[in-house]
């Protein structure tokens, strides 16, 4: 009797045992299963946001690079409407045309540098043949004029240029003509010189100088000189001098 009942406590322990095993395994596989599930889920999601990433960024770079183009094409297209219309409606290629570019003298030689001006005479409408309108250029240093001589001329000196990168100009002029008498104002109010008559001379100084008599026969008579200034002769008048002035002999 005692022997039954061991075995049957035995066979009960063995079957808890059991039952505790299985529900272990079960639990096992759940959570295997679980964690499977999980994994192969995040992994899903990855791959689908990578998937849609990968074909919104071409449309994105597509739009935007449209976008760019016909913002592009919008300033090229404004840029070209400001670009001198009038000029561009204007010139006219003529087929068949020989270019025929009159030119202008070159200007003075300013800081190492002469331009000029080009008009094509038969207006081809293209620059093909066109001269240089800039050159290098090396001037002459000259000093300012001098006076103007009694020959009515006046001179200069020129250096030339020690050392030239471009045209070296011919050497200027020194010597050029003059109005000897214009540059030295003088006013006489008796430019004929009357000896009856006394008069005053205002010399290149602004200085006067008034017909005087140097003793009672002797006239002290001034004009302008060729330079300016004022000149003067002693005239022997044939009664008297008086005043600055010669008097006639009367009845």
């Amino acid at each position: 009797m005692q022997k039954k009942m061991d075995e049957q406590r035995i066979k009960e322990i063995t079957t808890t045992a059991e039952k505790e095993d299985s529900n272990q395994r079960i639990l096992k596989i759940v959570i295997i299963i679980f964690v499977a599930f999980v994994l192969v889920g995040t992994s899903v999601f990855f791959i689908f946001m990578f998937i849609g990433f990968s074909e919104e960024t071409p449309q994105n770079q597509s739009s935007t690079n449209s976008t760019e183009s016909v913002v592009k094409n919008t300033s090229d297209n404004k840029t070209e409407t400001n670009e001198e219309p009038s000029t561009k409606q204007n010139i006219t290629i003529k087929e068949n045309c020989t270019e025929n570019w009159n030119c202008t003298n070159w200007t003075n030689c300013t800081n190492g540098v002469q331009n000029r001006a080009c008009t094509d005479l038969n207006e081809c409408g293209t620059k093909e043949s066109i001269p240089n309108l800039t050159r290098k250029c090396c001037s002459w240093v000259c000093e300012e004029w001098s006076e103007c001589y009694p020959d009515d001329f006046q001179f200069r000196n020129c250096i030339k240029p020690s050392k030239c990168e471009g045209v070296e100009l011919g050497k200027p002029p020194t010597k050029q003509f003059c109005n000897y008498s214009e540059s030295f104002p003088c006013e006489d109010t008796d430019p004929e010189n009357n000896l009856t008559e006394a008069g005053t001379v205002t010399d290149k100084n602004n200085i006067k100088w008034e017909d005087n008599c140097f003793n009672e026969t002797t006239l002290i008579e001034f004009s302008c000189d060729i330079d300016g200034s004022a000149k003067s002769e002693q005239q022997t008048c044939l009664y008297a001098c008086e005043d600055g002035e010669c008097i006639n002999q009367t009845g």
